[in-house]
């Protein structure tokens, strides 16, 4: 675009060089022909308008570089007050500064000896726990050498008792099972002797029947001999008959 590359021309370089060439092709073309003149006529009214454009920014920025200026002057104005201020503050700052400083230098004094006076108690309580860390160090070794011998002690004697339990383990499990063997005989040797105490006592059992049916019997017998006894006295028959008297 003409218009606006010779804008910026103008902006930047004060100049019409673009314009200038670019009105110098046209004036050629119109040479060629009637419909250029038209075409020259509405370019040469667009660099009218276009050159009094340029005009008016260039205004614009002289009035705006004048108000800069201005600005500058008055800030400038602002900046010598803001350094004799300055000045001032500076000066009341140091004279203040200086007698803080002597101040703070007696106060260091003080603070410094007190410092030192710490630093040295301090220092003594760090030898104090350094001896009574070598103390409580060499006191530990000797423990944790005694405690090492104690478990090692220990240990071997885990060992073994571990050992010999492991022996009397494997030995009651054989006694165990000979003993489950044992008890194996035994509850049939209990079932066979239980057996023949049954059948012993069953014939005690018949042997004490029968002996208390004979005793039953004989009993019974001498009931009725006596029975009989007294019926032949009674009645007086075969040795008991009464003897015929006599004549």
């Amino acid at each position: 675009d003409v218009i606006l590359a010779t804008s910026e021309e103008m902006r930047y370089k004060g100049t019409f060089e673009t314009l200038k060439l670019r009105n110098q092709m046209e004036r050629t073309a119109l040479e060629n022909g009637p419909k250029l003149i038209i075409q020259e006529m509405q370019y040469q009214e667009k660099c009218k308008k276009l050159i009094e454009s340029i005009i008016d920014e260039k205004e614009q920025g002289q009035m705006m570089i004048k108000e800069r200026e201005a600005q500058v002057a008055s800030l400038k104005d602002y900046l010598k007050e803001q350094k004799v201020l300055r000045a001032y503050e500076m000066s009341y700052i140091k004279k203040f500064s200086e007698a803080s400083l002597e101040q703070l230098k007696k106060m260091n004094d003080k603070q410094i000896w007190l410092l030192q006076e710490d630093e040295r108690k301090v220092q003594q309580l760090i030898e104090n726990d350094i001896k009574a860390n070598e103390v409580m160090e060499s006191f530990l070794k000797k423990e944790i050498e005694s405690y090492q011998e104690l478990l090692n002690w220990w240990t071997s004697k885990y060992e073994i008792d571990v050992e010999k339990k492991t022996a009397e383990l494997k030995e009651l499990k054989e006694r165990r099972e000979k003993d489950l063997e044992w008890q194996e005989t035994l509850k049939k040797r209990i079932v066979e002797y239980e057996q023949v105490i049954e059948d012993d006592r069953r014939m005690k059992a018949i042997k004490q029947a029968e002996e208390d049916f004979m005793k039953l019997q004989n009993k019974k017998a001498i009931q009725i001999q006596a029975w009989w006894r007294g019926l032949r006295v009674r009645r007086c028959l075969g040795p008991f008959k009464k003897k015929k008297q006599k004549k």
